[in-house]
């Protein structure tokens, strides 16, 4: 006698069910519990605009396949935020106590990085 989880687990082997939008968003929202929730929310939507994540994921792949995937480009995306905010304040930092840098400059040079 086969168990539901057993056969759920083998229909889904097949792709019979497809892990919805919402519960892709909940999920990788709950992995990033330190970060603002728009901040993540719009990374997915990146990740969706882009195709990385389609809206036909079957569950089992979700958890074989894309989600540890989505949760690393996700994490590779904060890096590089964080990696060119921690520029940005260096800039200002070194430029804001030369009297001879207008703040015009500092701001567009820091839109460059």
């Amino acid at each position: 006698m086969f168990s539901y989880y057993y056969y759920r687990t083998m229909l889904d082997y097949y792709g019979s069910f497809i892990k919805s939008k919402d519960e892709i968003y909940r999920e990788i929202i709950s992995r990033f519990p330190n970060y603002n929730e728009l901040y993540i929310r719009s990374m997915i939507d990146h990740l969706y605009e882009t195709e990385y994540i389609t809206d036909t994921i079957s569950v089992s792949g979700w958890e074989i396949f894309v989600g540890h995937e989505v949760e690393s480009k996700i994490k590779d995306s904060i890096q590089k935020d964080l990696d060119r905010a921690k520029l940005k304040l260096l800039l200002i930092k070194c430029l804001h106590l030369r009297p001879d840098c207008c703040p015009d400059i500092i701001e567009s040079i820091s839109q460059e990085l």
